[in-house]
């Protein structure tokens, strides 16, 4: 039997605003990040925002924030992505 981890439920105007980026040719860093980062940083009340491409470079940029380096102790799920352990090794924890 087949179980689905996640099956995605997309309207039509989040598929109109996926066309409307990708004929922007503008895939990353342009004007919907911008918007983005933007809207997250008011919503949360920040003066910065900055948005990465996956978990594992958010986790890594969290990381290196945070001054975490290497031979630091970091305590990690059992249970998770392999990007929580990467992004620990990157860093040399």
């Amino acid at each position: 039997m087949k179980i689905p981890f996640h099956k995605p439920h997309i309207n039509q105007k989040e598929l109109d605003s996926i066309t409307d980026t990708i004929q922007t040719g503008w895939l990353t860093m342009g004007p919907k990040t911008l918007e983005f980062e933007k809207a997250f940083k008011n919503y949360i009340g920040s003066d910065y925002a900055v948005s990465v491409n996956s978990a594992t470079a958010a986790l890594h940029l969290t990381l290196n924030a945070l001054g975490i380096k290497e031979n630091d102790e970091v305590i990690i799920p059992a249970n998770t992505f392999i990007s929580t352990a990467e992004a620990v090794i990157y860093v040399g924890a």
